[in-house]
């Protein structure tokens, strides 16, 4: 029998038998006493149907509890399950092993009387696991002492594990193949056939099992200051015809068939003397017990098998009704062991000879449903105007009131010494499902309050947080403030004696306002450098940093000279050249100068073919007019036979072509710029004059006196 394992039964384990009332329709009713049609068969085994379906194997019939075998396992028996059953009234939480358990034990302990738990039903039907679950539930729940601990080790370690005969195999053998007769004062071995030998062996195994289990029980009990045991018997149920030697009782637990050979002989103690004289000298301690040797020297005749049953039986009968009982009937749903399988015909057989349903019907003879009156004041009351939310005055009186507001009859309910008992399960379950509707506008009105309160509490708190946050910001903003006030004077009068002592001499009188100078101008100087080269802006400083701004000004160009030629390409760096030589020749000095600064010179400009080369070697000297012509004369050596004297040229890009060839025939230095005329030699030692003059517009022409006149306009004063 399997109990753990999750199902619908491990959830809401403290739901009260009213609690489960509104879930009847699915899964039935906790306590076959609230069944509506309780003398019905088949709605007794439709309610087990229901709840096995949902996992809930345990249902009360009043204090009787029914367990069917779930043969799975069920997440039923925890430590916070036992903690759920500990201390609790019966009826408060749903039917398990542990209320009984727990009932039984307060009983024990608030009665004073002794108590014994009947666990009952077929081979397979879970009685042994509910043994092995109530011995873990008193385990763990019961107070612990040493004693108690001694006591909780011993009820969950009694399954020792027995010890071989220690007897030799010779001497057994022999003892089981013969037997020892007394007669006339004399001892006779007598061999025995097969099937007396098979009696005999099965008899010593009967005989060794029953003693052992007996010494067990013994055993278990003594260590619990106990003398009670409990012997359960096996029984098995046949459905084969009778055959011709047979014949069969009708027993409570159905029909028992007998077979009729040899059934004298297994009702005689066959146990011969000489087996247990064997069973006397074995070694084993427990084996010695159990076999006394007074047995040897007893003349009288073994008891037989019924014999011994009847004074077993007897025994624990004068045992038991000394005892308060408690009863559990366990069954089993079917005979293959299969979870989630119900057998019908077999729960119906089982319901049948264990009297289920003649306990339901004394159950029912009398109320349905009975409750003290606290328990059921406090569960209904929200039902009444009067009662709800609380009664002041005794919990008879608000029953009464209750049930009346309720519209009970007088035939369907009774008013005890401590209880209200209810007749019949119809005016239970209006009454729960009335319960039902109330909790539904409670929790409504129970949630609309508690929103309210908490939404006013939070508006509460957020208001003091709120004051409490504009108080300590107040304080704090006008201690900034008060601060900043006083900060501002100092500065103010640190700043006004420095101002007054500038000039002097630094000292702690002028410290702070020429740090102050020092550290406004540097700032500015930050904001406000120059861009590029070209840039020639710079702040005016202070007195006393004249001479740093100067070094810094300084600095500040050659970095910006140094960034931007490491920026330069070849290129450019060619053009600039060029570019600062065309300056260092004409800036100044030549009027169409300025129009040729933004042009950039090109490598080259030819795109006629050469009519005459002349070696920059022979290059003496270039001359070019102040104005703004296009005219240039180069220079030449006399002696050069190849040459016809110096050359007279023109050029839309005077200015980039002068720069060039001074560059190239390294005549920088040679460059002549002439205000009035210049001369140059016309082949064979003989001179031409070029005259420029100013006008308004360029014209070029041969004057009388044989001179060639240039006249330019100016473009600018230089």
């Amino acid at each position: 029998m399997k109990f753990r394992g999750a199902g619908a039964g491990s959830n809401g384990v403290r739901l009260t038998m009213e609690s489960a009332l509104t879930a009847r329709d699915r899964v039935g009713v906790q306590d076959f006493v609230l069944l509506e049609n309780f003398t019905s068969e088949a709605a007794f085994i439709e309610n087990l149907r229901k709840r096995f379906k949902e996992n809930l194997i345990y249902t009360y019939i009043g204090s009787v509890l029914v367990s069917v075998n779930p043969y799975k396992e069920l997440e039923i028996y925890s430590k916070q399950n036992m903690e759920r059953y500990r201390g609790v009234s019966f009826y408060e939480v749903s039917p398990h092993l542990y209320a009984i358990a727990d009932n039984s034990y307060r009983s024990l302990r608030m009665e004073r009387k002794d108590q014994c738990i009947l666990i009952s039903g077929e081979s397979g039907a879970g009685k042994t696991e509910a043994t092995k679950k109530i011995l873990q539930y008193y385990a763990v729940t019961c107070p612990a002492s040493q004693q108690v601990e001694t006591v909780k080790d011993r009820l969950l370690q009694s399954n020792p594990v027995l010890e071989l005969l220690a007897v030799e195999g010779s001497v057994l053998r022999d003892a089981l193949i013969h037997k020892k007769i007394i007669a006339k004062g004399e001892e006779l071995i007598s061999p025995l056939n097969l099937e007396q030998a098979a009696y005999a062996r099965d008899a010593l195994a009967k005989a060794i099992y029953g003693r052992t289990f007996s010494w067990l029980v013994n055993k278990v009990n003594k260590s619990l200051a106990y003398k009670e045991g409990e012997h359960k018997l096996a029984d098995q149920k046949t459905r084969k015809s009778l055959g011709r030697e047979e014949f069969r009782l009708l027993h409570y637990a159905g029909e028992v068939t007998y077979s009729v050979a040899g059934f004298l002989d297994k009702n005689n103690d066959l146990l011969f003397r000489n087996l247990k004289e064997t069973m006397c000298n074995s070694e084993n301690p427990i084996i010695n017990q159990c076999f006394d040797r007074t047995e040897l020297t007893d003349k009288k005749r073994p008891e037989t098998a019924a014999t011994q049953f009847k004074n077993s039986l007897s025994k624990l009968m004068e045992i038991l009704m000394s005892k308060e009982p408690s009863y559990i009937r366990c069954m089993k749903p079917n005979d293959a062991k299969q979870a989630d399988r119900f057998d019908e015909v077999l729960i119906r057989h089982q319901v049948k000879y264990l009297g289920l349903m003649e306990n339901l019907r004394v159950r029912r003879a009398g109320f349905a449903y009975r409750r003290k009156y606290e328990v059921f004041l406090q569960r209904y009351k929200s039902l009444c105007p009067e009662t709800w939310p609380t009664w002041d005055g005794r919990p008879h009186d608000g029953v009464a009131v209750l049930v009346k507001h309720l519209g009970y009859k007088q035939e369907e309910y009774k008013m005890g010494r401590t209880k209200i008992f209810i007749r019949f399960p119809k005016t239970l379950f209006a009454t729960e499902d009335a319960l039902e509707v109330r909790k539904q506008s409670l929790a409504t009105k129970m949630q609309a309050t508690w929103r309210g309160f908490y939404r006013r509490k939070k508006f509460l708190h957020m208001k003091h947080s709120a004051i409490a946050i504009q108080s300590w910001w107040r304080g704090t903003l006008g201690r900034r403030k008060a601060a900043k006030k006083k900060w501002a004077v100092e500065t103010i009068r640190r700043f006004i004696k420095g101002f007054i002592y500038r000039n002097h001499p630094r000292c702690p009188e002028n410290e702070y306002f020429l740090d102050y100078i020092r550290f406004s101008f540097l700032m500015n100087l930050k904001r406000n450098l120059p861009k590029n080269v070209l840039d020639k802006s710079w702040p005016t400083p202070p007195p006393s940093l004249c001479e740093a701004s100067q070094l810094l000004r300084q600095l500040c160009m050659q970095n910006m000279v140094w960034t931007y030629c490491k920026r330069i390409s070849p290129e450019w760096k060619q053009q600039l050249e060029q570019k600062v030589i065309a300056s260092e020749i004409f800036k100044g000095k030549k009027d169409n100068y300025p129009q040729s600064v933004p042009r950039l010179f090109i490598n080259t400009r030819l795109d006629s073919k050469i009519k005459q080369r002349i070696d920059y070697a022979n290059l003496t000297g270039i001359s070019v007019s102040s104005l703004s012509d296009n005219l240039f004369v180069l220079h030449v050596h006399c002696e050069d036979n190849k040459q016809k004297g110096d050359v007279v040229l023109q050029s839309d890009h005077v200015i980039e072509t002068l720069t060039k060839t001074a560059m190239r025939a390294d005549k920088v230095n040679n460059v002549n710029i002439n205000q009035g005329s210049i001369k140059f030699t016309v082949g064979q030692g003989k001179e031409g004059i070029i005259d420029f003059v100013s006008g308004s517009e360029l014209l070029i022409a041969k004057a009388k006196n044989g001179h060639l006149t240039v006249v330019a306009p100016r473009l600018n004063s230089r």
